[in-house]
């Protein structure tokens, strides 16, 4: 191996462990949200769980606003629909199933995400992203739809279908999960009904 190719080796070597160091550090902060005994996770603490020292955190992240920033960023990637894309927005429906096991799965960091003071701009950050993806979707497939209609549209999707619909039919009432599931999935179908009936593509029409 050349001197040009061991220096590069080394650098290769060097930026995979910042990623992976960089990973760790979001991963220890995850962990200390879902953790309700933690109120809100320190960088010293993040360091700790991390078993990095404090300094290398500030490294990767040169302020506690940026370490939560990344995580946002992070959070926006792996809430938006649960790693499913939305074909079209009459399918929306049958991602209920696939959104309601993700929050199952992750109920304690996206309560976390909600509750936590410093955590709560980045989660309206995420939701404000997740409407604007769905307005999108609706803008693609009901293009005779005003701006204003697309945008109440998208909110009401994501009230019957999303995470609020999923915290108040299993966390609040307690249901089971087949069962909040059918629930939502009638609810977001019969938005999509209402809306096509009230705002049909060619006046005077309705279907």
């Amino acid at each position: 191996m050349s001197p040009t190719e061991k220096r590069r080796y080394r650098s290769q070597l060097r930026l995979r462990q910042a990623a992976l160091t960089r990973e760790a550090i979001l991963d220890a902060l995850e962990t200390g949200l879902a953790d309700p005994r933690v109120a809100e996770p320190t960088m010293a603490r993040v360091a700790a769980e991390a078993g990095v020292s404090e300094a290398t955190v500030y490294r990767h992240f040169p302020t506690r606003e940026a370490l939560f920033e990344a995580f946002g960023d992070r959070m926006a990637e792996r809430f938006g629909l649960g790693g499913q894309a939305i074909e079209h927005v009459d399918l929306v429906p049958s991602l209920v199933p696939v959104l309601f096991a993700y929050f199952e799965r992750n109920q304690a960091l996206i309560l976390a995400a909600h509750n936590a003071p410093s955590l709560r701009p980045l989660a309206d950050t995420i939701q404000r992203r997740r409407t604007a993806m769905l307005e999108a979707v609706v803008a693609r497939d009901r293009p005779h739809l005003a701006v204003e209609q697309r945008h109440a549209l998208a909110l009401l999707l994501q009230l019957t279908g999303g995470w609020p619909a999923w915290a108040w039919l299993v966390d609040r009432c307690g249901l089971e999960p087949e069962g909040a599931v059918a629930l939502a999935a009638a609810a977001v179908q019969a938005v999509l009904d209402a809306f096509d009936r009230d705002h049909p593509s060619t006046p005077g029409s309705l279907s």
